[in-house]
This record gives C-alpha cells, structure tokens and sequence, in this order.
C-alpha cells in the first residue's frame, strides 16, 4: 500500500509540476482533503460499492466543477483503481514533494530599510522566483536571505557578533 501512496502522489506532483499547476492545485487538494475527513457522505460518496463509478464520477464532475481537470482526473483515478481509502495519505505525500518545491521558489530578503519596487522585481526576474520583503531595522544594515531552511545573513548585527566573539575568544 505504501509503494502506491508513493508512486500516486509522486506521478499527481510530476505531473501538476510539468504542467505548471502546482500553486494552483495545491489548495484544492487541501480542500478536498479536509472534506474526506470532515463530511462522512463524501467518504460515503468514494468508497461504496452501491454507487456505480460512472455516477460517482459524474457526481464529482459536478461538485468540483470550478476545479482544475487534473484534480478531478486524479480522483477518477483512484475511483477506477480502488484506492480512495489511501487519498489522505496520498495527498499528504504530495503535500510534502510540493512544499519542498515550493519553498525552493520562495526567497525572503530581510533588510533594515525598504528596498524599491523596481529593484525586487528585477530580482524576481533574474532569479525566477517568488520575493518577500521583510523590513527589519535590528539588523542595522546589511541583508539576510532566506530560501527554505537555508540562510544566508550579512547582516552587520551578524558580522558585530562574529567580531564579539572572535575578540573574547583571544
């Protein structure tokens, strides 16, 4: 069972991935999520056996109508192959491959003081990706960049404690 959460979940983010649909699913499949685990005639709705699957894809068709195909194809998919009691855990794994991706497209510049429009926009561009701007004055000048867990501080508070501490290791 675990080998399909995997292959699912991986094929649904390669494939949200290539199409450039990743931010905009994303959000849909937590909605979805939270419906399977909140209302027990949608769970009813995906995994009886009473309801013929044409009808159950059809009923999703109409519920999720303002949902990207892809959403809807995936739920086809698990109707069809009889895995709708893993699509939490499925969903969950994608979760985690698109939040790594995601974070590796987020930047935040710290800096003390405002840096203009012009400026971060052309950063976006240069580096294709998504730019905050935290304002900070108690780093006192310099900046600090942060992309997922990584960060990067040149910061002079930085560099004064760097000094600090090589001074009173001497």
């Amino acid at each position: 069972m675990k080998t399909q959460t995997i292959k699912y979940s991986n094929t649904l983010f390669d494939i949200s991935k290539e199409y450039n649909q990743l931010q905009r699913i994303t959000p849909q499949l937590e909605s979805i999520k939270t419906l399977y685990k909140s209302e027990s005639s949608f769970r009813l709705l995906l995994e009886s056996k009473q309801i013929k699957l044409d009808i159950k894809k059809q009923i999703i068709a109409n519920v999720l109508e303002s949902y990207e195909d892809l959403v809807k194809e995936f739920l086809y998919i698990l109707l069809d192959n009889k895995l709708t009691n893993q699509l939490v855990s499925i969903i969950n794994r994608f979760f985690s491959l698109a939040n790594k991706d995601l974070d590796n497209t987020k930047i935040e510049i710290i800096t003390a003081q405002n840096l203009t429009k012009e400026l971060l926009e052309s950063l976006e561009r240069k580096l294709n990706c998504e730019i905050q701007l935290t304002i900070n004055p108690n780093i006192i000048g310099g900046i600090q960049l942060r992309q997922g867990n990584k960060i990067f501080d040149n910061s002079i508070v930085y560099q004064l404690n760097q000094l600090k501490n090589t001074l009173y290791n001497l």
